[in-house]
């Protein structure tokens, strides 16, 4: 059930003073990206009218910005070899082609328009540190914060996890997660879910992971939800940015471990 991808993207960025009362329908659409105010439509081909139309069915406000031309390549950078991080082996799957093989634990990824192809070093930092997390504790639940592709639902549950939970607030990177999850064979074990929040679970995990942009991981942060989880792996800020994630959880968990890689800091966390 791999997908491919095109060799080459249109773009259309349009703003709007609230969310579209549905998503464009077409030949060779792929998907929106919000970036509120802004949603990026995201085709395999040229498609002014279709998006003019839908720009005029959400009504007044509405209007292009901008529109964009880029290679596949441009937007989203994959691996061509088996990627051997940790315990893993990262193979991209772009139609029903394995790029390359290897040893260890398979996640089988085709990234799409989403983060989370492997190459990253957050992405990388936290396949480390979940890799470590598992053989140190026992790790049987797990959320996953802004999941993008599924890569690191997918980490967990090659690793043995019983029940991983991955959560996105971007419908199309559930799409790709969801795709993921269903050429790894994992749908007993993950459930993907379209939400905003870690409210949405009544009760926590063992484990939550969030690999976040800056704004996003503080937001969960302020919120103490995160609170609720035995163990934490947190990523997606540079180590400049450490003294402010270290004032947000002063005294109320303790470091377990920390990686670094090229700047980015990935840290563990667990109650004390």
């Amino acid at each position: 059930m791999a997908y491919s991808v095109p060799e080459t993207l249109y773009v259309y960025e349009c703003r709007g003073p609230e969310s579209p009362v549905r998503e464009p329908a077409g030949e060779g659409y792929l998907g929106i990206w919000p970036e509120i105010p802004f949603y990026y439509l995201f085709n395999e081909c040229r498609a002014h009218w279709e998006v003019f139309s839908w720009l005029q069915e959400n009504g007044p406000g509405w209007t292009l910005s901008n529109t964009y031309q880029l290679e596949y390549s441009q937007w989203q950078q994959v691996a061509t070899r088996g990627q051997s991080v940790g315990p893993f082996l990262i193979q991209t799957v772009f139609g029903s082609e394995i790029i390359d093989t290897g040893e260890g634990l398979p996640i089988l990824l085709n990234p799409g328009l989403v983060f989370g192809s492997g190459l990253h070093e957050t992405t990388r930092g936290c396949l480390l540190a979940i890799a470590d997390l598992f053989d140190r504790y026992p790790v049987a639940s797990v959320v996953d914060l802004g999941t993008g592709t599924g890569i690191l639902a997918l980490a967990c549950a090659r690793l043995g996890a019983a029940a991983v939970r991955a959560v996105d607030c971007v419908p199309l990177a559930a799409r790709v997660a969801r795709n993921n999850v269903l050429v790894n064979d994992q749908q007993r074990i993950i459930d993907v879910l379209v939400a905003q929040h870690l409210g949405v679970f009544r009760q926590g995990s063992d484990l939550l992971l969030m690999n976040l942009e800056w704004p996003c991981l503080c937001q969960v942060l302020a919120e103490k939800q995160w609170l609720d989880y035995r163990w934490m792996v947190m990523s997606g800020f540079l180590r400049s940015r450490l003294p402010a994630v270290l004032e947000l959880i002063a005294e109320q968990t303790e470091i377990l471990f920390e990686k670094e890689l090229n700047g980015w800091i990935t840290l563990v966390l667990g109650h004390s």
